[in-house]
């Protein structure tokens, strides 16, 4: 039998505290047990802070058959399906995590996203992941809005993202040269204050190990205080309208197409680092 208690450590799990868990073997060549053996981990921080980790699980003798994993963030519980790991630390492993209601407002709020962004709305969604070679990626991950909700993106961010769309006030498509800076600004305005009727989300790992978020929103630009476009006959007869900034109707309906990268090896990297420098 293993027994830990109160157990603080940095590995896999980053900078976590208080495990506590036993595991009673009824083999130890091969390594055996009987089904449903427990570990809990009161906090952790591996790239988002997250508490009360419970894993239930068997060890079945060249791997350990986990049979279910909760976790709670900021945002709410994450789960991880059943899966397989490997004792051998050569052999791929893969997974899906999932999630039902997450609060991702709060999950930005407590992540360097929260430089670029602001989210108010929950989420459901399921994120298949692989680890080989001790790389982590993400292929075929969706969610989708479990509600509307809001998103703004910070004008000072968005040489970090990318962002693609349309715009159509009083039923007409709103088009112009892209160097115009009139209609840049309309485009900043829209993603300023953006309440979203739908919205999903694809989640793959990209070449050069990055994590991209790439959203998908439908909705309407609506600003704390209702606003209207005003642009007076003389600048428009002699061309200086497009001089001067001009507001973006309340209303106006909005469809963005939205990439954020997220440098995940850098993270895991820097986690890795600093769990090496842990005396």
């Amino acid at each position: 039998m293993l027994t830990a208690t109160d157990i603080n450590y940095t590995g896999i799990t980053g900078v976590s505290q208080g495990l506590n868990g036993r595991v009673v073997f009824t083999s130890l060549a091969p390594l055996q047990s009987d089904p449903g053996q427990a570990i809990a981990v009161k906090q952790m921080q591996i790239g988002v802070p997250l508490h009360d980790l419970n894993l239930r699980f068997q060890f079945q003798g060249d791997h350990i058959a986990v049979e279910g994993v909760s976790v709670e963030s900021a945002g709410g519980t994450l789960t991880l399906e059943p899966t397989v790991l490997p004792l051998d630390n050569t052999s791929p492993i893969s997974g899906a995590v999932t999630f039902n209601g997450l609060d991702f407002g709060q999950i930005v709020a407590t992540t360097g996203l929260a430089q670029s962004m602001k989210f108010d709305g929950k989420l459901t969604g399921r994120v298949p992941f692989s680890i080989i070679g001790g790389h982590i990626s993400f292929a075929g991950g969706a969610a989708a809005a479990d509600a509307p909700g809001r998103i703004s993106i910070f004008r000072s961010s968005v040489a970090d993202l990318t962002a693609g769309g349309s715009m159509a006030a009083n039923g007409a498509a709103a088009a112009a040269p892209a160097d115009v800076n009139p209609f840049q600004d309309l485009a900043f305005q829209a993603m300023e204050h953006l309440s979203y009727d739908k919205l999903d989300a694809k989640i793959n790992s990209t070449a050069g190990g990055k994590l991209d978020l790439n959203f998908h929103l439908k909705g309407r630009f609506d600003p704390p205080q209702p606003q209207k476009a005003t642009v007076s006959i003389a600048d428009y007869l002699s061309g200086k309208w497009m001089q001067k900034p001009i507001k973006l109707p309340s209303g106006t309906p909005i469809e963005l197409y939205l990439d954020v990268p997220v440098n995940l090896d850098e993270i895991l990297n820097d986690l890795s680092q600093f769990t090496k420098a842990k005396p």
